[in-house]
């Protein structure tokens, strides 16, 4: 270890020898304040202990991707459109704050259709429509390469009944 250089009067120097024992997963820290005229010598700092509880707790954080994550059910993913609700009034078109929706014919009718590109996720579009046909999902894996996968058009629906 070196000597450390002349100190000035009133003068800290900060040294810290960090000492790891891998075998044992123990670390000591040891501070070492020079001034002059003696050494002030501190074993573990407060810091250092809050760091090392944590490498033996348990992670704050999911194993997400590879676990499925656990949504409420009013999160606000990936807008559904009820068409059979849609009265085409176009009041989602007027609200939404991003400018996401356009109103678009499909079969002589005029529906929205979302830009997810644009779309704040506020829902603020649900909350105008009269007849409530835009609802929430738990859907927000939406990360393409492609801004064009991101436009939702109104798609119709065909029911079976058996």
């Amino acid at each position: 270890m070196h000597n450390p250089p002349e100190i000035a009067a009133n003068s800290y120097v900060l040294h810290i020898h960090t000492h790891h024992k891998i075998d044992r997963s123990i670390f000591q820290f040891t501070f070492a304040i020079k001034k002059k005229g003696g050494v002030k010598v501190s074993k573990i700092s407060p810091m250092f202990k809050k760091v090392a509880s944590f490498v033996f707790s348990k992670p704050a954080t999911s194993g997400y991707p590879y676990e499925k994550l656990q949504l409420a059910e009013d999160y606000r993913g990936q807008m559904q459109l009820d068409l059979k609700s849609c009265i085409g009034c176009g009041l989602c078109k007027k609200d939404c704050p991003g400018g996401a929706i356009e109103m678009v014919d499909f079969y002589g009718k005029k529906r929205p259709q979302f830009n997810l590109s644009k779309c704040l996720f506020c829902y603020q579009c649900a909350e105008s429509c009269p007849k409530k046909a835009i609802h929430n999902s738990t859907v927000f894996e939406l990360a393409t390469t492609s801004k064009q996968s991101l436009i939702m058009k109104p798609k119709h629906v065909i029911v079976c009944i058996a």
